[in-house]
């Protein structure tokens, strides 16, 4: 996971990463992860996608919204420092 949050501080390697399905299906599957480091560095690695202005909208809408609802699970449930 650190490895594609590294890879992710090119500005058009985010572009290309919030463009491919499958990485954002893996990061969702990620979120509901049993460990909360693992929630924890998904969604690290979600929010340096959506630092692109032209990522926000794919993010938002990527499978019917699973990102955003992923997201509304984890800050209802975890409690990471």
């Amino acid at each position: 996971m650190n490895a594609q949050q590294n890879l992710a501080y090119n500005e058009q390697t985010k572009i290309e990463m919030a463009n491919n399905e499958a990485l954002l299906d893996t990061l969702v599957l990620l979120m509901g992860d049993v460990s909360p480091q693992t929630r924890k560095n998904a969604s690290a690695a979600l929010f340096t996608l959506a630092c692109v202005a032209s990522n926000t909208k794919n993010l938002a809408l990527h499978r019917g919204g699973s990102i955003v609802e992923s997201l509304r699970i984890i800050m209802l449930q975890d409690t990471l420092d």
